[in-house]
């Protein structure tokens, strides 16, 4: 697989949350839809809204239970495709699923961001974040 990558960067000061654009698309139809996505690290796997998952047309191959802040719900389980803004596309990825999160109709968790290299930096104050996939090299600030 090649290597791609993207970076943004943020002169608005630091940011309390990673937020880019991604698509999220049905496999087996020829229905997609762009979302804005917020990069978690404390996610386990990735989520989408039902509103989503209903637009694209998405089956329901089982439930699963998902714990959160609020506690543990039992929420439908869908395969889906993703592209994120290095046009890296991952075709089939399970994923979880709830009502609509905030502004958000994409979580992106460790299941995608541990199969490539991650990094936030805030130099003078502002944020730039950098992911590429597949991951290419250790990132050591030690060294």
């Amino acid at each position: 697989m090649q290597t791609k990558a993207f970076t943004t960067k943020q002169n608005k000061g630091l940011l309390t949350r990673i937020i880019s654009e991604a698509t999220i698309f049905n496999p087996y139809k020829m229905k997609s839809v762009k979302v804005k996505a917020l990069w978690d690290t404390g996610a386990t796997c990735s989520v989408i809204s039902n509103t989503i998952a209903k637009r694209i047309l998405l089956k329901k191959i089982c439930y699963a239970e998902m714990r959160h802040a609020n506690g543990i719900e039992r929420v439908p389980v869908f395969v889906t495709g993703i592209k994120l803004p290095n046009q890296v596309i991952i075709p089939e990825l399970t994923v979880l699923s709830c009502k609509p999160i905030h502004e958000f109709d994409l979580i992106i968790g460790m299941d995608i961001i541990a199969k490539g290299d991650f990094a936030i930096t805030g130099k003078n104050g502002n944020t730039k974040f950098s992911f590429r996939m597949p991951s290419i090299a250790d990132i050591d600030f030690t060294t």
